[in-house]
């Protein structure tokens, strides 16, 4: 019961939250800054729950924060609101000099699904300097049903000798398909 009552008051305070800031998702975009991580966390998931009015505020933070983290969240929740406006953002901070902010942008522009994005997606494929990095965004293409980025990742992981998911193992376990786990 106890687990019940902490579960309430903290979605009550999430929406709480919400609800102050609804006009004022900048307040919450850059309380994705703090030193606290509680109010790192709340913003997070009122930023979630915000969805596309957020994308504005996220926008700013992506193209102007100087935390890593900061970038990193911006990029992945404009993703989860899949709002088409981040779309020229993302783009952008796939060259972030961070990797990891590219990683989540280019997650975001596959979840978006902006055809406009592909040859964006594609060039930052190719121009990885990072292996492992590239690995995951070739592994998220391929899974991706977009035109021309699940081909492109089957021909990066192809030529670099790694497996494709989708691709039949040893036992009829498909690789990114839990179905044969």
């Amino acid at each position: 019961m106890t687990g019940v009552v902490v579960v309430f008051l903290f979605v009550a305070s999430l929406a709480l939250a919400l609800h102050r800031n609804a006009s004022h998702p900048g307040s919450l975009a850059r309380n994705l800054q703090s030193k606290d991580p509680d109010k790192r966390e709340k913003a997070r998931q009122a930023l979630a729950l915000a969805g596309s009015p957020a994308v504005p505020a996220l926008i700013e933070v992506l193209n102007t924060s100087l935390e890593l983290g900061a970038r990193q969240d911006a990029a992945a929740l404009m993703g989860l609101a899949g709002d088409r406006r981040a779309v020229g953002a993302l783009v952008t901070a796939l060259g972030d000099p961070s990797p990891r902010v590219g990683l989540e942008a280019a997650a975001s522009l596959i979840r978006i699904g902006d055809p406009a994005a592909v040859p964006a997606l594609l060039g930052h494929l190719k121009a990885s300097q990072d292996d492992t990095l590239a690995g995951e965004i070739a592994g998220m293409y391929c899974l991706s049903q977009k035109d021309g980025l699940k081909e492109a990742g089957e021909a990066w992981l192809k030529a670099r000798g790694r497996e494709v998911p989708g691709t039949p193992r040893e036992g009829g376990i498909t690789w990114g398909n839990s179905a044969g786990r």
